[in-house]
């Protein structure tokens, strides 16, 4: 979504720049837009079963944790992303199951709400089932000197992703995460075309 972030495009929707931005690579596309929230109590309504694959970038964990139990209760293909905020390194990114990611708090409260309000399995041997891209690199924090540190710093009183005491997040770390995700499904969904276009066996 950085691509068409430029000057000309400040204060419109997002998800208007994007469709502009799809059409002129290909006309032929068919975008849907859909300018809302999902929500606890709006999961249902905006996901379908025809969905091919459902890309989860949602910051709110009870949120996030409903998306993928809802998903995985009506067999939509889901992958889910970690957080971003505070890091520099994309080489640090992974990909793997919901169950294994580490050193994401955001995630460790996903499975948490998983397991409590969800029935996923408590097992800590037991994969979830949920493809996921976090981060191992540890988190940066801003200091109050203007610097960095690994801790938040007790006196912050910001939050969110912002410079001022939250976590700042950078271009190069949160593309990385969507290329990772994107390659993922279009893996899936590629295999999936080659399934339907083998003729099936026949004996002579």
């Amino acid at each position: 979504r950085q691509l068409p972030a430029l000057s000309s495009t400040i204060g419109a929707p997002k998800i208007e720049v994007l469709k502009t931005r799809i059409l002129d690579i290909n006309p032929r596309c068919q975008v849907q837009l859909i300018e809302d929230f999902v929500e606890l109590d709006t999961v249902a309504q905006l996901l379908t079963k025809d969905m091919d694959y459902v890309i989860d970038c949602i910051d709110n964990f009870r949120v996030k944790a409903a998306l993928i139990a809802y998903c995985k209760r009506q067999k939509i293909r889901v992958i889910t992303l970690g957080g971003a905020g505070g890091q520099r390194d994309p080489s640090q990114i992974r990909l793997g199951d919901l169950a294994r990611s580490q050193h994401d708090p955001l995630l460790a409260r996903v499975r948490k709400q998983l397991r409590q309000d969800y029935n996923f399995s408590r097992n800590p041997k037991r994969r979830f089932e949920i493809p996921c891209v976090w981060s191992e690199e540890q988190m940066q924090f801003p200091n109050t000197d203007g610097g960095v540190c690994s801790e938040r710093p007790i006196d912050a009183h910001a939050t969110g992703l912002s410079c001022a005491g939250g976590l700042g997040s950078v271009m190069t770390v949160t593309a990385s995460f969507a290329l990772f995700a994107v390659s993922h499904v279009l893996g899936k969904l590629a295999i999936g075309r080659k399934n339907q276009d083998e003729p099936e066996n026949s004996s002579s």
